[in-house]
């Protein structure tokens, strides 16, 4: 009687090596589905800021907002509580007939009353290269580089803008960016109120 053994011989080196290079592929196509993921959410970030910011220009010019002849409208760009960042429509005035100061309007707890909020995916930084007015207490602040912690005025870069346009507060660079640190896109505001995305 003959004896038949079966043998499992297992795979071979060239299915092994079709093998990895499949799994290679579809990780490297998944890779790249990422990176261009969180660049088209850095650009559209800027959009957003960049038509908030056309918006702002049109409202000051067009409308004034509650009884008062100086008050105006302001976007406050901050990072939240919750690690990312925000656009919002704030109303301002002058906090007292004598001054030339703007603060916000606020919720009778200090806080602003925000009209309208956009906000920023999670994976998308903001760095901040100009110069802007505190909402709070009128002093100029310069960033190289902001996250602040709440918007409250002196922790949120306030853009402005006059009846003719110019921009009063938040002119600079703004340059949006994924977080492995790559800048995408950026928005630049100048003093005279003309605004560009790159």
């Amino acid at each position: 009687m003959k004896n038949t053994i079966s043998r499992n011989k297992g795979y071979s080196i060239i299915e092994l090596v079709i093998v990895v290079a499949i799994i290679a592929i579809t990780s490297s196509m998944a890779m790249v589905s990422v990176t261009m993921l969180n660049t088209a959410r850095a650009k559209d970030a800027a959009l957003k800021l960049d038509g908030e910011v056309a918006e702002l220009i049109q409202k000051n010019k067009n409308m004034t907002p509650g009884t008062s002849d100086t008050a105006k409208y302001g976007l406050m760009l901050y990072y939240d509580y919750d690690d990312q960042f925000k656009i919002s429509l704030v109303e301002c005035d002058h906090p007292s007939p004598t001054s030339s100061l703007y603060q916000y309007k606020d919720d009778g707890s200090g806080h602003p009353v925000f009209n309208d909020t956009v906000n920023i995916s999670k994976r998308v930084d903001i760095e901040y290269d100009g110069t802007y007015q505190s909402f709070c207490n009128g002093a100029s602040f310069d960033r190289n580089a902001f996250k602040p912690s709440s918007p409250n005025g002196t922790g949120a870069i306030c853009i402005m803008f006059d009846k003719q346009g110019n921009c009063i507060s938040g002119y600079g660079k703004y340059s949006f960016k994924k977080r492995n640190g790559n800048v995408v896109s950026t928005v630049t505001i100048r003093q005279n109120g003309s605004h560009v995305v790159r």
